[in-house]
């Protein structure tokens, strides 16, 4: 089985990467939780989890993106719950990644993201995250 170019690509970055989307409005936020997925599609991350709602609109628009430019290895999951989600990541010593204004500077930690971390889970979104 050959392999399509956006397949070697994504094995070039040697890493499981997810992302976590909190927060999402199916009404109101549908442009921004597409264009997370959309980049992390882009970035090579193999797949989004959207906390508690389901939004059929948001897996249609992204099927379609996928359909159109590739990226079957993308997969996204709605309804999850976020607790069990990292806890799950966090039971399989992956690394938890919470994109926010506060804490460390990316530019501070990347190289022992890039060094340590095999698979990575990505959070996103403007809840607050209870500590685990």
């Amino acid at each position: 089985m050959s392999l399509c170019p956006e397949d070697k690509h994504i094995q070039l970055l040697n890493k499981n990467v997810y992302v976590l989307r909190l927060g999402h409005r199916p009404r109101r936020d549908h442009r921004v939780t597409t264009h997370v997925a959309l980049v992390s599609r882009a970035f090579g991350a193999k797949g989004m989890f959207l906390a508690y709602v389901r939004d059929p609109s948001i897996i249609k628009s992204i099927n379609k993106v996928i359909d159109r430019w590739g990226g079957s290895y993308f997969k996204i999951i709605d309804g999850v719950d976020p607790l069990n989600i990292i806890k799950e990541f966090k039971n399989r010593n992956a690394c938890i990644v919470h994109l926010t204004m506060y804490g460390l500077s990316i530019d501070k930690i990347i190289n022992d993201i890039n060094s340590k971390c095999l698979e990575i889970l990505v959070i996103v979104g403007a809840e607050k995250v209870e500590r685990i």
